[in-house]
């Protein structure tokens, strides 16, 4: 599915939580086509760590960012 994704115009956001997705998007993604955002994985096993990176790095900000320079909606993430 990701491959697929890939190919398709951009630009598009990956978000990649954890290790084995930030792999995948590292093989399978044209960072110069689209833009990936790495994180930690939420699981209750990283503790805080995702929830203290979603403050300090404000992943979905930045998504709606890209989406927005493209002209495209940004999403709502309060739903």
């Amino acid at each position: 599915m990701i491959a697929h994704v890939a190919t398709l115009p951009g630009p598009i956001v990956f978000l990649c939580f954890g290790k084995q997705a930030q792999t995948l998007a590292a093989e399978l993604v044209d960072a110069k086509k689209h833009t990936v955002i790495n994180e930690w994985h939420p699981s209750p096993l990283n503790g805080k760590k995702f929830v203290e990176a979603v403050r300090v790095n404000k992943i979905f900000s930045k998504t709606n960012e890209v989406l927005n320079k493209a002209g495209r909606a940004p999403i709502d993430w309060s739903l």
